[in-house]
């Protein structure tokens, strides 16, 4: 094989890599964001219950 075709193979896996990465990011901030949210929301309840 040509040097310049493994160099392509190792770009599109970096490549492949940070797209994986930033999803994985991105998916885990989303349900960080979700479970906050729903902590906000029990609180809540239990504040009015209290009150």
């Amino acid at each position: 094989m040509d040097t310049s075709i493994w160099i392509w193979i190792i770009v599109a896996i970096v490549v492949v890599a940070i797209i994986v990465a930033v999803a994985v990011w991105a998916s885990s901030r989303r349900r960080a964001e979700a479970e906050a949210e729903a902590d906000r929301r029990r609180a809540a309840k239990l504040r009015e219950k209290a009150v």
